[in-house]
């Protein structure tokens, strides 16, 4: 038996300052793609801009797909627990752990679709599990 799939869509204005032509905002977008800046969003969670597929003819489409990616960012400086002692991980313990710097858990896809003359982008909020409200959003899409 299928399970029911829910999905919330949220919209969000974008606009800068003057001139802001349709093209100005596709290329927003692509530098921030190409800056692959990193955004804490709370205490452990991140966002990231992830990618565009649309970019060369988003202007005569009106259409620019892309996704966010929302992560898990862990700081390893922070104490650790070990459930099977149920105390705080000891050096011993923390000894066999090697997460490279550049990889993060628990990532989620965030789709969206910016219509740049309308200068407006339109996202999932929630599709399962993955979940970004139009608040976080909105600070995250300036």
């Amino acid at each position: 038996m299928s399970r029911a799939r829910t999905i919330q869509v949220s919209a969000l204005n974008i606009t800068m300052h003057s001139p802001h032509s349709p093209q100005r905002y596709v290329d927003l977008l692509n530098c921030a793609l190409n800056r692959r800046k990193i955004f804490k969003q709370g205490e452990i969670h991140a966002l990231m801009l992830g990618s565009l597929t649309g970019t060369a003819s988003a202007v005569d489409k009106n259409e620019l797909t892309g996704e966010v990616f929302r992560f898990v960012k862990v700081d390893a400086a922070e104490p650790w627990f070990n459930s099977a002692t149920l105390k705080q991980a000891t050096d011993d313990d923390l000894d066999d752990i090697s997460i490279p710097q550049h990889l993060y858990a628990h990532m989620q896809r965030i789709q969206f679709v910016f219509l740049p003359k309308e200068h407006q982008l339109w996202f999932a909020s929630v599709d399962g599990k993955n979940r970004l409200g139009p608040l976080k959003a909105e600070s995250f899409f300036p």
